[in-house]
């Protein structure tokens, strides 16, 4: 998982300011798209084999969160937060084409994750995610380094206090919508604390085909809660 990766993780929390009104368009129309891209991006480059139909997902995911923006109820905190996912996934899908721009397109990302919390949590806020990127850098010094990084917690430290409030509000929202999200909120918190995961299962759920994903939160949750009881066994 690259570091761009971890930086948008940890602002991805601060998605739950979109919920603030209408939960339903909201899920379908910013929550979705966005952890679409956030699973492209982390999965992106770790199989190789299916770097084309990763690259594809990837480069679906991106645009699919084009119109997130557009969404009546977005907030300026949310539309910070979502451009920076987004330039994650448009980072991994260029990393994958092997283009020297995707380190361009990368700190762009990780700028727009140091804004976003910013704008939650001032200027405390975005300097721990700056201290906490700058820590991945500093650990990053071989491709053996690059793996036990990617396995390690998005926060070495205690969990900064904005971070936390937000996670709580955009996971319980979630919940609440009766959509069968715990298939992401159970990702993100493995993702949070550095547990292993499965990389076929992770592959399978961002190739899951894009008429699923048009037909929203509940058909595509469904689908990934069958694809985590298949590859359990």
């Amino acid at each position: 998982m690259s570091i761009t990766a971890r930086a948008v993780l940890r602002v991805t929390p601060l998605l739950a300011a979109a919920l603030e009104q209408d939960v339903a368009e909201c899920t379908s129309a910013i929550i979705l798209p966005m952890f679409r891209a956030l699973s492209s991006t982390c999965i992106a480059g770790v199989r190789p084999t299916q770097s084309r139909d990763i690259k594809r997902a990837a480069d679906f995911a991106a645009n699919g969160t084009l119109s997130a923006t557009a969404v009546r109820t977005v907030n300026r905190r949310s539309i910070v937060t979502a451009d920076a996912i987004r330039s994650a996934a448009q980072s991994a899908v260029l990393t994958l084409d092997l283009n020297v721009d995707a380190a361009l397109v990368a700190s762009f990302a990780i700028r727009r994750a140091g804004l976003a919390a910013k704008a939650a949590g001032g200027k405390i806020a975005s300097k721990s995610i700056w201290d906490a990127v700058s820590a991945d850098v500093r650990e990053l010094s071989d491709a053996e380094e690059v793996v036990s990084r990617a396995r390690s917690p998005l926060w070495q430290e205690n969990l900064p206090d904005w971070f936390v409030e937000h996670w709580r509000l955009l996971k319980a929202r979630l919940l609440e919508a009766d959509e069968g999200w715990e298939v992401w909120t159970d990702w993100y918190e493995d993702r949070l604390h550095g547990r292993p995961f499965d990389k076929a299962l992770e592959e399978a759920r961002v190739l899951i085909p894009d008429e699923i994903w048009q037909q929203g939160p509940k058909a595509v949750n469904t689908g990934i809660a069958r694809l985590i009881e298949t590859h359990a066994v």
